[in-house]
């Protein structure tokens, strides 16, 4: 009886309204879910806003509502990637321990963006927008920004190392060229265990990168 008259109690709690700023988000969220699967199944020419706004679940309206153009849109969902990837430095900041440790903990975090749909379409969006002068500018000048704090957080999680600076920031440039290369690669690469040994080789190679570097101080 008592099980009965809390489960009563319970149904009759009225369910909290969402904020506006909460169903904002949620539809901004599926926008460039929506925008990030077009891109990986219909390419950048493929990809419109009509499309776009079918595939969320919402009306063309309530798009440009939230983005007023289409390039705004795709901006918005190349920024979307660099916070994921920082999102990924940021876990790793506070972690400490032997070199080749963290060396293998970051390229497997690294690869969860690398490996992902998202970065597959900003790679579609970086080649298919290299002759729209506006938006390729655009979308250049998010990833020089993008780089630079990439840039301090690699050399905070490798502060402790004996690597002038210098060397240290030129691994991240080496192992993010290894996974973006590597990202390619697996879309045609079918043998087991090809991404895993990949992924251990370039983790190898980072900390001899980093050790080595420190070597010739």
């Amino acid at each position: 009886m008592k099980t009965a008259t809390k489960s009563m109690a319970t149904a009759t709690v009225p369910r909290r309204r969402r904020t506006q700023h909460e169903r904002r988000a949620e539809t901004i969220r599926k926008l460039i879910a929506a925008t990030i699967a077009c891109l990986n199944e219909c390419g950048y020419a493929g990809t419109t806003t009509t499309l776009v706004a079918r595939r969320a679940g919402v009306t063309r309206g309530a798009l440009q509502h939230h983005f007023q153009s289409k390039d705004d849109l795709l901006v918005a969902t190349h920024v979307h990637v660099s916070h994921l990837l920082h999102a990924r430095l940021a876990r790793m900041i506070d972690r400490r321990g032997p070199l080749r440790q963290r060396c293998g903990q970051v390229v497997t975090l690294l690869w969860e963006v690398f490996g992902s749909p998202e970065y597959t379409a900003a790679l579609e969006l970086t080649l298919g927008t290299r002759n729209e002068r506006e938006l390729h500018r655009a979308i250049t000048r998010i990833r020089t920004l993008s780089m630079r704090r990439e840039d301090r957080m690699w050399l905070e999680l490798f502060a402790d190392a004996r690597a002038p600076r210098a060397r240290v920031r030129d691994s991240r440039y080496f192992l993010w060229e290894c996974l973006a290369g590597l990202s390619i690669q697996a879309m045609f690469r079918r043998r087991p265990g090809f991404v895993d040994d990949c992924l251990r080789m370039a983790a190898e190679a980072l900390q001899s990168l980093l050790e080595g570097a420190a070597g010739r101080r």
